[in-house]
This record gives structure tokens, sequence and C-alpha cells, in this order.
């Protein structure tokens, strides 16, 4: 047969449009199938059987389209459709139209999976490891730590491997000490095998023992043992981890080889001090404290330790966040550090890592910042794609970006590599929380604390749900807080937690007292500075805020002046200085002046947070001098608000992984927008729109714990403070931070921790 005939034949009778309509089609059923089966608990063989008859209906309905054709008087042989009444053409540009929409469904259930089964972004075809704590077998109970640190070096190593997913560290060995067996173990971290080993160390030399193991039938696949000296421990971790990758079938690549090759040190002692300060970390600061002292040890034995720089960055950089090591110091260890890690290897994870750290810190590299330790963050992900620590940065600094889909998805990777490690599950809790999902979230913190109950973050979060809606229980939330800080009195959190509390309920003399504890203990953290500011906002001591921006001008110098402008306006605007908040506008934030600046469109959050900040005190001092474009900067505002209300409302309607949910609407109206609402109608002076709203939102949902300190000192309230319907509602409010207050104080009491000259502070 002539083959152009047959391909115009073909053409004719539409078979390749059936195909084309066929296979869009039948793989849209097959993405569906997929995606639903596990969501809504349907039978495993759910989705073989949609493929299977996908696939076999294929050739069908080829042989139909061929065979047949769909005339005017239904379906009829080909072969007995007279040419001039054929109605081919009619039904090509049908089946044109079938396509069209079948591809255009595809792509919406593509995009629409890609948002909201977020939780399914991890494939799953990957072969699964965990690398347990080795066993110490040595006499000197001291090498524990070495045996520690060689397991994970070695999980390190196999992270490296795109093939694998590797169960990071913090929750492979959370089960050390724990009588589980290795299926409990490997349900628990979701992987089908795990590699297990022991350690017998005497003088210089090493016996290291390991097996591999398969859960679904707990078999050994793979088990060797190596007697060496310490000297060849690299090769041995090599050796070790190219067998494992080998048994478990997964192709490397040459890079993976090299990464596997690849030896850190010269120096096997700086590598035993090394090892040492990965089993101390922790972010209390003597701890960091001893970690940066053992580093520095390992850099004096082998000053080209690259990894041992890069950690020693990381750690001077939480040493600043957690602890008292002045900002300015920080930024030039770190810089020298970050130098030195990809001086002597230019191609180092570690180094990579240490530089996004930096660029984040280093304020005076503006917005850009964020966008460059991006770059740097997903070159840690392309060279150790196990990388759980490294999408748990990641996702903080897309949020710093405001690209939130984006951060909560890298959240969920991380938090699927390293299911039990504590920091990474409190952010999963935040997530859940402000998706709306708010008894998923404590179900998870709540185990979270079973599980790290000397992680102090846990019970500030817990703090933080206990005081804000639906509960507004202010004073449990400050009892727990008094108990919390007892377990953990070095804890930035809990200081800044207990600070607030004291203000909401109206205790001047905890507020003095907890604000002193914590500038005592951290008088270089910018946690501790940050609430001291807020402290003297509260007292309304606008003199002392500025002499403080003014030192810390002399301090930083220039490239600080742009990060205190608006706490400087702000103390202006409070002192009714108009013109000196004007000129601060004027020289960092002129674009205000357009009310037609496209705020939406400043993505770097702390730079977008300023300019709303700034935005609003502009339109308060036009309020202030009866401005007449204040209505459409206050139009501005209100569009502003609602824009960002309305995209916190579209992710917590995204909440559910379960297709059945996906169109669900909270009816309600949260309470983000309706303070928003509040914002606008003080600002308008709509002093009854306004009082409506703050008695529903502080007294029905439960959820303005912070009102009286706000509604007595934010300038948003300035339009309708004299009115003597806001006056009733603050009293209001007042009498019931007071009645919270009483049982606080007999609380303290009971503790034996109330001074009774302080009840005289009281008003």
């Amino acid at each position: 047969m002539n083959l152009s005939k047959l391909t115009s034949e073909l053409k004719r009778r539409n078979v390749f449009k059936v195909a084309t309509a066929y296979a869009v089609t039948g793989w849209l059923l097959i993405q569906i199938a997929v995606s639903i089966e596990k969501p809504l608990s349907l039978p495993d063989w759910l989705d073989t059987v949609i493929i299977l008859t996908v696939l076999i209906g294929f050739p069908v309905a080829l042989i139909i389209a061929w065979v047949y054709e769909w005339t005017n008087k239904g379906l009829q042989k080909t072969e007995t459709v007279d040419s001039e009444i054929s109605i081919t053409s009619t039904t090509s540009k049908k089946l044109n139209r079938v396509i069209i929409f079948s591809l255009s469904v595809l792509i919406v259930f593509l995009l629409v999976e890609r948002i909201f089964f977020v939780g399914n972004l991890f494939v799953e075809d990957k072969p699964s490891v965990a690398v347990l704590p080795f066993v110490n077998q040595s006499t000197d109970p001291e090498n524990a730590f070495f045996a520690d640190g060689l397991a994970e070096e070695l999980l390190n190593e196999l992270a490296h491997v795109e093939g694998l997913r590797v169960i990071a560290r913090t929750s492979s060995f959370s089960f050390k000490g724990k009588s589980l067996s290795l299926k409990e173990i490997a349900e628990k971290l979701n992987v089908d095998h795990i590699l297990t080993g022991s350690v017998r160390k005497s003088g210089n030399q090493l016996r290291i023992s390991t097996e591999l193991v398969k859960i679904e039938d707990e078999s050994s696949i793979w088990s060797q043992a190596y007697d060496r000296e310490s000297n060849d421990i690299f090769d041995i971790q090599s050796e070790i981890a190219k067998s494992a990758i080998k048994e478990l079938r997964v192709q490397l690549l040459p890079e993976e080889i090299k990464a596997l090759d690849n030896i850190p040190t010269k120096s096997a002692a700086a590598y035993e001090l090394f090892l040492r300060t990965r089993q101390i970390r922790s972010n209390a600061p003597d701890t960091l404290r001893l970690e940066i002292e053992l580093l520095n040890q390992a850099i004096a034995l082998d000053p080209e330790f690259a990894k041992a720089h890069a950690s020693l960055a990381i750690s001077y950089d939480l040493l600043h966040e957690y602890g008292n090591y002045p900002f300015d110091q920080t930024l030039e260890k770190m810089e020298f550090h970050v130098s030195e890690a990809f001086k002597y290897d230019s191609n180092s994870p570690e180094a990579y890592r240490a530089r996004a750290w930096l660029k984040r810190k280093n304020f005076t590299g503006g917005p850009e910042r964020f966008v460059e330790a991006i770059k740097d963050l997903e070159k840690v992900v392309e060279l150790v794609p196990n990388h759980a620590l490294a999408y748990n940065d990641l996702q903080i600094v897309y949020r710093e970006q405001n690209r939130i889909s984006k951060a909560d998805s890298t959240l969920l990777i991380a938090w699927k590599l390293d299911p039990l490690n504590k920091a990474i599950t409190h952010n999963v809790t935040g997530l859940y929380a402000n998706r709306g999902e708010l008894e998923k979230a404590i179900e998870i913190l709540e185990e979270a604390l079973v599980e790290h109950p000397n992680f102090a973050p846990l019970y500030t979060q817990m703090i933080g749900f206990m005081r804000n809606a639906p509960y507004g229980k202010t004073e449990k939330a400050f009892m727990l807080a008094h108990e919390a800080n007892k377990r953990f009195p070095q804890d930035v959190g809990l200081y800044e937690r207990l600070v607030e509390l004291s203000k909401s309920l109206n205790l001047p003399p905890l507020t003095d007292k907890y604000q002193g504890q914590f500038l005592a203990l951290y008088p270089e953290n910018f946690t501790a500075m940050t609430e001291m500011i807020n402290t003297r906002f509260y007292r309304k001591e606008y003199d002392e805020i500025l002499g403080f921006a003014e030192s810390i001008l002399q301090r930083f110098g220039e490239p600080a002046a742009r990060s205190l402008a608006v706490l400087r306006i702000s103390a202006h605007y409070q002192k009714e200085e108009y013109k000196e908040a004007l000129e601060i506008i004027d020289e960092f934030f002129p674009e205000v002046y357009n009310v037609d600046f496209k705020l939406d469109e400043v993505l770097e959050a702390q730079f977008h947070n300023d300019l709303s900040s700034i935005l609003e005190f502009y339109t308060y001092i036009l309020i202030k001098q009866n401005d007449n474009r204040t209505g459409d900067y206050i139009g501005k505002i209100e569009s502003h608000m609602s824009y960002h209300d309305s995209l916190t409302e579209t992710r917590r309607i995204q909440k559910s992984a379960k297709f059945s949910e996906f169109m669900i609407e909270n009816e309600e109206v949260s309470v983000g927008r309706l303070y928003s609402q509040l914002h606008v109608a003080s600002m308008r002076g709509e002093v009854n729109k306004a009082v409506s709203l703050i008695d529903e939102i502080y007294f029905q949902r439960r959820a303005f714990s912070s009102a009286l300190v706000e509604l007595t000192t934010d300038a948003m309230f300035d339009p309708i403070y004299e009115s003597k319907e806001f006056q009733a509602i603050l009293t209001r409010i007042k009498e019931d931070v007071n009645s919270k207050r009483a049982v606080v104080i007999a609380y303290l009491k009971e503790q034996g921790e109330w001074d009774n000259a302080w009840t005289a502070q009281l008003d």
C-alpha cells in the first residue's frame, strides 16, 4: 500500500486525532486515579485497573476510528458512507475541541496537584535507607562520639546520591538507646532498608562492622567487617557507602563517585574533633561555645579543613542568634571562615550553605541577598539531594521572599527526609497552624513534645497557641512560659514571650523584671534589643528609642540606616515631629509619595513590611494634617490588606490533601480580615464599626491577646481614641485583662515569687 495514501486516509478518518484525544484523556484519568488513591483511601488495585483499561482501550479506539465513521445518522461503517455526505471534517473540529479541553483540564489538574498535594512532591520510587548510630564496642566509653560521628558521616555521604532517599541524622539517631526493633524503626521513618554497624577503637586500630538489612523480610543483604588504622577512616567510609549503594541497585553518577571519594581532611586528629562537635550540637550558648572551641582546634591541626571552616561560620551565627556574640564580630568571623571553606574546597555543599547563612545575616546586602542565598541553597540540594537542613533553610528564605506556596512544599520535603527533627517539626506545626488546621498543628506539637521534651521552642509555640484564637488564655500562657523559663533559664524565645505576656496582662513590674533579665543575659542579642524597643514604645519612652537608634547608627554606620528607618519614623510620629518623620521618608522610601506605587510587587518580605509600615505612617501624618489625599491612601491600604487577606484565606482553603475538600471554603470571616477591617475603620474614624470589630475579635474570637497594649499605643487608633465608645470598649478589655492578671498574681504568690511591693505599681 502507498504510504502517503495510507497517511492521508488515516487523517481523513481522524484516526490520528482519535489517538491524540484518547491519549490525553487517558493520561488525565490515570493522573487523577494515582493522585486520589491514597488521600481517599481507595483500594490499592484501583489505579492498576484504570491503567490497564486505558492501555487495552487504546488499540480498540484506533480500530473503531478506522472501521467506523460518525454520521448524522449515527455510527456507520466507513466503507458504506458516501464521501459527499461524510462529516469527517466536522468530527475533526469536534475532536480538536476535545483535545484542547482535555489538555486544559490536564494542565489545571497538574497545577492543582502541585499546589494542593504538596506533601506528595517527594517521589516515592527511590530506595530508602536510614543509618542508625553505630554501637561503640571500645572499652573506653569516650569513643562513643567516634562511633556516632562515623555513622553520621557515612549517612552524609549517602545523602549525596540522588537515586536514594536517605533519612537525616536527627531522625535516624533519635532511636539511640531505645529498645525498638528494626521493623518498628523503619515504620516510623518510612524506609525499606536500615544500615547498622559497630566500632571497636583501640589506639590507632579500628574494627568496623556493618550490615544492610532489607526490612520487608528482615534479611541481611550485605555485611562486611573492616580492620584498619584510623588514618584509613575515609577509605572505609567510601567503601561502605559504595557497597551499600551497589546492594541497593542505584547507579552512581560521576560527580557522586567523586563526592564519595572526597577526603575532607588530612588529619585524623582534626577529624575526631570534628566528629565530636557533631554529637554535642545544640543551640544552648554554652554548647555553641564548646563547639566553636573544638572546631577551632580542628582547624589549628588542619587549616585546610573546609568542612570545619563552614561549620564554624554557622556556629558563630547561631551563637549570635541564641547567645550574646556581637553582631559585627559575627559577620567578621563568618566572612573569614566562609572564604576559607571555598578556598580549600570550591564545591563544598557545607561552604555553600554557610555562605547562604552569611548572606541572610548581612543586612547591608539589601533585598538581593535573599536571591543570592536561594541560589547557594539550591546548589546545596543539587550537590546533596537528601540534605534536609538545606531544604529547611530554603523554605525560610522563600518565606522571606513571600513565596509561601514554594516554602510550604519545600518544608514538607525537609520533613519527609527528617521526620523526627525537632526544629523542622516545629516549623511544620507552624505551617499547619497558618493554614487554619490548628487541631493538626497541636497534634503534631504534642507528639513532638513527647519526643523532644528538652526543646524549648516547642514550649514557646504551645504558649503562642494558648494565648491566641480560639483559646485566648493569656493567663495560662504566662504560667506555662513561667514554668518553661525555670526549665530553660537561658532560652531567648521564652524571655521574649514572658516580656510580651507581662505587657499584655498589664503587669509593669514583671515587664521590668523579665526585660531586665533578658538584656542582662543577652545585651548583644537582636531579639532582646527588639523586645526592649517594643517595651519602650509601650512606656512611651520615645526619646530613649531615638537615642538607641542613634547608637546603632554610630556603631554600624550608614548600612544600618535603612533598617532603622521605620523605628525612627515611628518614634518621631509619636512625638508629633512630623517634619523629622517626613525627612526620613524622603531619604529612604520616597516611592510612598506616589499613591499608585506597586507595593504588592515588592517580594522581599522585610522590605515589603517596611514599606507597608511607612505607607501607614505617611497616611497617619496626612490624617493629622487633614490632607485631601488621605482618602486615596486609606483606600490603598485597604486594597493592600484585602489582597494579603485573600492570599492567606486561599492558603487555608488549600489546607487539605483530599480531593473532595479542594473547594471547601471557610464561611466565617478570618480574624486577619477582621483585623484589617478594624485598621481601616479606625483610620477613617468610623467609631461604631471599629468598636464592633474590637468586640468580635477580642471577646468573641479570643484573638486579640495584646489588645490592651495595642489599643493604647498603636497610631492606627489615634482618630477614634478620644471617643466615648472607644474608651468604653477599652475599659471592658482592661477589666477582662485585670481578671486574668489576678489569676497570675495568685499563681505567683503560691510559687513564692510575688513581691508585695509590686502591688503598688499596678493601676
